[in-house]
């Protein structure tokens, strides 16, 4: 233990006479592992961080596969009945749902996520409340008084975490609820991304939406998402085949003969919300991993460079009895000092780096992560610097711990032995950089050419000039009638603003991944065709297709005829025109669906609904007017700049009802483009990497040609001395690091085209081997080094040879 605290004060007086070398093999290291902690930071809190309930290896979440291999999340409340009383493997089921509301007590007001569920929530989850009794059985049955549990952040939000808070009335939508009972932190709902404030029974859904509660009782409504807990013994294999046997055997429409369930682990909770970010985090995890290895390797050549520039020193202590094994373990210690102080460096580097990212979910959603530093993620910072350690500094200590003591004390040359041994080494480190380079430069230019061929699909929806902006209705406790006046209301006011152009609602804009869509069998409709038919169901106001650009190819709009007691109207897509009328015209036809006839008044032409990627889907657009939803997105086309159309818009909200908030407010081209997160997160990520790599080469390399012409310096003096073109020493000097480059593209281009094959279901319009990437990758790091060799190469031509040869 003596022997190496006095290993570890010499190395820290080392490193200190050193402070170039130093600073360079920290900042190096810090940005290799500040990266890779910041990417598991966020990985961490996205898909591994496990609920904080009392066993959470034993909650499972139920849901259901159809026989064309789809999985659906949600259920009906009657089937949940069925299922928790009948279950034997499951200690528990609760079923829940999420939903935007407005809260506010006396004197303050915010709006938060509530989830809705059944009273035995807390019970079955294992998570005991702070303060009050919780919810009771009895407040799941219809007609029960509304009562809710809030989070301890809500607590001190609203009411300063005052003691009295059980009994107190909370304003939900402008309803009042009793509360009952304070959750605990950090417990703030099972949804992953997703902070929950308030818990309130299932049977008050309806009454918080200000619509008829029969959703209760209705088997067609699927809207429940299901978890249980496994009793003693029972595995979530053992769930799902009873939950497929109950539901087999209960011969109702959602369930009957053709029903299979399964279970799946719900330690880490609702993780739909998340699911879609696993691939994109994982591919980042091995992006950072590669800049991790070229940083060591980086590192290493350094040590290389710095254990060979003392071996008079390492030969001194092997005279005075030093052993090989405390050389290499001194060597390795000061190897060790460097890397911990760049994991600690990167530490700070990475908390800098979460701040910047904005988690949303795969489909442009935003996410609520807490993505803190915690002992998993500072276990992973000191594991990571222990590699490094050892990558950086084993190396250099094993071919430079038995130098030559006779050549040292003679001056006759480095001590080191096989002075070619050495170059191979420091040369296959800078192939390996080179390698993962052209990898990484490949990946980030395939990933970027395929974001711009996403976001050139359909041009009209990439604009700035319309403004959407979401309303609901709910937080104010607007009913149908009073909801469809203030929409009229609205509409009338900011279609008279300066500027405004056109103003419309829709229930959904193009590309979101939510929405209404109805499955139904072909032979059903009129007219019926074959197979099974899926139709997208979007609520509009008139003027909708004018505000966001898209074209009607045949027939009209909506207008004010088309009012709830008019005959049903609807407008339809192209795609859903040559379904069902490939032959005529759909202008005036009879469409039957779900009990409902309409009129086909109208043909939009067709564009992306809930995906840039998705094949052509079949869409009916609904007037607001007779289909009336309390939620809506307010479009607004503008020829104004975007902040002072966002203030009139605002201002008119207040003149209408000053309560109601006006929220997630963007433009069409920045919605587009959230809905293209994971898109993004890879290409500008591993775009930014790259370049960090392509950093990092370039030093490397830089490092390796200044030694190598510092090595060669009596060399060169003698071929200068007889004559020589100093042009012929920078072709030398340069032809060194072509051959090195050149190795390491080939190595390269099979790394590329072995690893690339595994990304092609992610790119959209682009090949994974695609020439054009990757010749132009190629170019790029042949130009890097270049650039990183000429400065050494020229010094080179420069050299005296009178002081060339009197160096040794």
């Amino acid at each position: 233990m003596e022997s190496l605290l006095q290993d570890l004060g010499h190395s820290i007086r080392a490193l200190r006479k050193a402070p170039a070398f130093t600073a360079s093999a920290v900042v190096t290291l810090a940005l290799g592992l500040g990266v890779n902690i910041a990417v598991f930071s966020l990985m961490h809190a996205a898909l591994l961080e496990r609920l904080p309930v009392r066993h959470g290896d034993r909650l499972v979440q139920i849901y259901q596969t159809t026989s064309a291999g789809s999985e659906h999340f949600e259920f009906s409340y009657p089937l949940y009945v069925d299922f928790r009383d009948s279950t034997t493997s499951l200690d528990g089921l609760v079923a829940h749902m999420s939903l935007s509301v407005g809260v506010n007590s006396d004197d303050a007001s915010e709006r938060v996520v509530a989830e809705f569920v059944t009273a035995n929530y807390f019970s079955v989850l294992g998570v005991g409340l702070s303060a009050g009794p919780g919810l009771a059985g009895r407040d799941e049955l219809r007609g029960a008084s509304p009562t809710a549990v809030v989070s301890t952040r809500l607590w001190n939000a609203l009411y300063a975490g005052q003691s009295s808070i059980v009994g107190a009335t909370l304003h939900v939508n402008g309803k009042p609820f009793s509360i009952v009972g304070v959750a605990p932190t950090p417990f703030d709902g099972i949804v992953r991304g997703q902070v929950a404030d308030v818990w309130i029974p299932v049977s008050q859904f309806a009454a918080v939406r200000n619509r008829p509660d029969a959703i209760m009782t209705t088997r067609e409504s699927s809207w429940l998402s299901l978890f249980g807990r496994l009793a003693s013994g029972a595995t979530a294999e053992q769930a799902g085949d009873e939950i497929t046997r109950i539901g087999r055997g209960l011969n109702v429409i959602n369930a009957g003969p053709d029903f299979t369930a399964r279970a799946r682990s719900a330690a880490r909770g609702d993780v739909g919300n998340v699911e879609g970010l696993a691939r994109p985090l994982r591919l980042l995890m091995l992006v950072v991993a590669l800049i991790l290895v070229v940083a060591v390797a980086n590192v290493a050549n350094l040590m290389l460079t710095r254990t060979h520039a003392r071996q008079a020193e390492i030969a001194m202590r092997q005279a005075l009895g030093a052993g090989r094994g405390r050389i290499v373990r001194h060597l390795l210690t000061e190897a060790a000092v460097v890397t911990f102080a760049g994991g600690a460096l990167g530490l700070l580097l990475a908390s800098w780096i979460i701040e910047l990212f904005e988690i949303r979910t795969a489909t442009g959603g935003l996410l609520t992560l807490r993505v803190e530093p915690d002992i998993t993620v500072v276990a992973l910072a000191i594991a990571l610097s222990v590699l490094a350690a050892l990558g950086s500094g084993l190396i250099p200590a094993l071919s430079s711990a038995r130098p030559d003591l006779l050549a040292v004390i003679k001056g006759s040359g480095d001590g080191t032995g096989d002075r070619h041994a050495r170059r191979r080494i420091r040369s296959g480190l800078v192939v390996v950089q080179v390698a993962l380079s052209l990898l990484l430069v490949v990946g980030g230019g395939l990933f970027l050419r395929s974001l711009a061929r996403l976001q050139s699909i359909d041009p009209t929806l990439s604009t700035n000039r319309v403004i959407a902006a979401n309303l609901n209705l709910n937080l104010r406790g607007y009913d149908a009638v009073r909801g469809g006046q203030f929409y009229a209301d609205v509409l009338e006011r900011v279609s008279a603003l300066s500027g405004v152009q056109a103003a419309s609602l829709a229930y959904v804009l193009p590309v979101t991944a939510g929405g209404a869509r109805m499955d139904v069998r072909g032979s059903s409709v009129r007219p019926a065709v074959e197979g099974m038919v899926s139709i997208e169901l979007i609520s509009i106001s008139p003027g909708f297709f004018r505000t966001v650009g898209v074209p009607l190819v045949s027939g009209r709009d909506f207008g004010a005829a088309d009012s709830p007691a008019a005959s049903k109207v609807v407008v339809i897509n192209e795609t859903m025109r040559q379904k069902f009328w490939p032959s005529s015209s759909a202008i005036g036809q009879s469409f039957a669906i779900g009990g409902n006839t309409y009129e086909v008044i109208g043909v939009a032409r067709d564009t992306k609904y809930r995906s840039l990627r998705e094949a052509p889907r079949m869409v009916m657009y609904l007037p607001y007017a007779q289909d009336y939803q309390s939620t809506a997105n307010l479009l607004v086309r503008t020829s104004m700049p975007v902040e002072p159309t966002v203030a009139d818009l605002r201002a008119v909200l207040r003149e209408i009802d000053p309560g109601m908030p006006l929220f997630n407010v963007r433009t069409l081209a920045e919605h587009v483009n959230r809905s293209l997160y994971a898109d993004r997160l890879r290409a500008e990520l591993i775009g930014w990497l790259a370049a960090l790599a392509l950093v990092l080469a370039a030093v490397g390399i830089y490092g390796i040609v200044s030694f190598s012409v510092a090595e060669r310096t009596r060399e060169v003096g003698i071929r200068l001395a007889l004559g020589a073109d100093p042009r012929l020493v920078l072709r030398m000097v340069l032809g060194g690091s072509l051959r090195l480059a050149t190795v390491g593209l080939g190595a390269g281009l099979l790394l590329t085209a072995w690893l690339t094959r595994r990304i092609a279901s992610d790119l959209y319009g682009v090949g994974a081997l695609d020439p054009a990437t990757i010749v132009g990758s190629c170019a790029v790091l042949l130009a890097v080094v270049m650039a990183a060799t000429l400065i050494p190469a020229r010094r080179a031509t420069r050299i005296d040879p009178v002081v060339a040869l009197r160096t040794e």
